[in-house]
């Protein structure tokens, strides 16, 4: 877990750390510096204890990966540091695995209301027309698979939920999702809660969810709970780390509510998500689909995007550092999906043929111009931050 340093020497452990120490100290020798302050998310307190801002829900995910890692890094006499080889490949793996797990999570959603040729269309969209394919693979290493996963199973357990609202292990499970969720990411708590509240909801009827709620109000104590116990490993490295159990580890970070940079998230060069991800237009353009047999899913959706856009927008580095196109939105495409597939399936049942076959080959033409960028980005023709628009023309073969 995060916040623990073991100290090697010649591969034989001779102590252990509070805080990442010693790993900062190796860090230092090896390039014959001062140990930093600051260095990656890990921040030095008043004294002398290293704060991991980071959340450990993705450590937690880890673990089934990390284990055999350590296992065999014994075995074949690799320094057991979390660095060497078998923690690369089995800690790179498990992001792709969760991405994974999560796209067949969201096919068994989508398989409750379109045919298997939307669904297939949908998904392959949601791969390659965006940058969901490199933050599944070349930087599985970010939480975004992991929150994508995550976003994927609450989805599709909450209808269950709702079913069977009165049965307690439904909100045991319910809650270590959502528990799960916030661990990982604090600020995607906005999808339970909006999924929560408005799921299924009839405005005129709001009388009849609260009394649902009320009537239920142990099973969904219970939730909160469970929930509130997924995150008490973490407020005890806290406690251990800063002498709170609650703390903002973002340190000298900041939100900036009334100031949102809602144009350049969205569409600057730099890091706009729909300049790098144009087909993501047609998910959004797909939620005026969802009124009909969708209805269920409208009002959430709706809320939590502009609720997720206003919070992203509002982060002081709003371009989220490094990374290819802007990367606090991909766990958001566990959402996208459904108007992504409403209105696929439109396209795919237009009586008019050929427009049905324009619109198809401009969505071709967008997934490979999103292939062809990442392409890109891995190579080293694109920056991983502060592109340009003359940089980013000039990864286009000149004529």
């Amino acid at each position: 877990m995060s916040g623990w340093g073991i100290r090697h020497h010649g591969g034989e452990v001779v102590s252990i750390q509070r805080g990442f120490g010693s790993e900062m100290e190796e860090r230092a020798n090896k390039y014959n510096a001062e140990v930093p302050k600051d260095w990656n998310g890990i921040i030095m307190q008043k004294d002398g204890k290293f704060l991991d801002k980071y959340t450990m829900g993705e450590a937690v995910l880890m673990l089934p990966f990390f284990i055999p890692a350590h296992v065999l890094s014994v075995l074949f006499n690799q320094t057991p540091n979390g660095f060497t080889l078998f923690y690369q490949a089995f800690l790179g793996f498990a992001g792709t695995f969760y991405m994974l797990a999560g796209l067949f999570i969201l096919k068994k959603i989508l398989e409750k209301y379109f045919k298997p040729k939307t669904i297939y269309v949908a998904l392959i969209t949601l791969i390659f027309g965006t940058n969901l394919f490199h933050y599944g693979t070349y930087d599985s290493i970010f939480s975004h698979s992991y929150s994508l996963f995550l976003f994927a199973a609450f989805l599709y357990f909450l209808p269950n939920w709702f079913k069977n609202i009165s049965k307690m292990k439904y909100s045991v499970v319910l809650g270590l999702v959502v528990g799960l969720i916030t661990l990982t990411r604090p600020t995607n708590i906005i999808l339970p809660v909006t999924f929560i509240l408005l799921w299924g909801l009839d405005l005129r009827k709001v009388g009849e969810r609260m009394k649902l709620f009320w009537n239920n109000k142990r099973n969904i104590l219970t939730a909160v709970l469970v929930s509130i116990l997924c995150f008490v490993p973490q407020m005890i490295y806290w406690k251990e780390i800063t002498g709170s159990f609650l703390c903002f580890s973002y340190q000298g970070e900041y939100f900036d509510f009334l100031h949102p940079q809602i144009s350049n998230v969205l569409f600057s060069v730099e890091k706009g998500a729909i300049f790098w991800s144009p087909i993501l237009v047609l998910g959004l353009f797909g939620i005026f689909y969802l009124r009909n047999k969708l209805k269920s899913w409208l009002l959430p959706t709706t809320l939590f995007f502009i609720i997720n856009l206003l919070i992203i927008s509002s982060w002081w580095a709003w371009s989220y550092g490094g990374g290819f196109g802007h990367r606090a939105f991909v766990e958001s495409y566990a959402v996208l999906v459904i108007p992504l597939a409403a209105v696929l399936d439109k396209i795919l049942t237009l009586r008019k043929k050929v427009l049905q076959i324009i619109i198809l080959a401009l969505i071709s033409i967008l997934i490979f111009l999103s292939i062809y960028l990442m392409i890109n980005y891995w190579n080293g023709h694109l920056k991983p931050n502060g592109t340009t628009l003359e940089q980013f023309l000039n990864t286009f073969p000149a004529k």
